[in-house]
């Protein structure tokens, strides 16, 4: 398992080149050295957040041996754009990119696997202003922390 796989979800939104023409340099992950506060202040949309965020654990107690149990990890994506419209757009694109480089790199070390997804309500920030959505995979991996 490891708290880096956000890093797994922003190579593959940056595996798209229609996200990248999009986004640009408008992209955050949690390995970057600016605050995200500091990102939101200075950027428009169209951007996007990857964020570790935090373990869950699933299959009873990983204390006992037999037992089998484990931890998920989970990562928000927070795709924001100017309208209503883009936002769909973008999201899509994102889910779509997700899914096809966690397809194409299945099996190898430190992709994710039993991948879930959900999504929230769009949301509108009248400070931004933008509209927005938090995408969330829950997941499997087994490389080291």
């Amino acid at each position: 398992m490891t708290i880096s796989l956000d890093t797994v979800f922003m190579d593959a939104i940056e595996s798209s080149q229609s996200l990248l023409t999009a986004f640009g340099s408008r992209r955050w992950c949690t390995a970057a050295p600016m605050p995200l506060d500091a990102f939101i202040e200075n950027v428009s949309p169209p951007y996007v957040i990857v964020k570790f965020d935090g373990f869950s654990n699933e299959g009873g107690t990983k204390d006992d041996p037999y037992d089998g149990g484990y931890d998920r990890v989970n990562i928000s994506v927070t795709v924001a754009a100017r309208n209503n419209e883009e936002l769909s757009s973008l999201a899509q694109a994102v889910r779509e990119a997700v899914h096809g480089y966690l397809t194409a790199h299945d099996g190898e070390e430190g992709i994710p696997y039993d991948t879930q997804v959900t999504g929230g309500q769009k949301a509108y920030d009248e400070d931004k202003p933008c509209f927005w959505i938090d995408l969330n995979w829950s997941c499997s991996a087994d490389s080291g922390i």
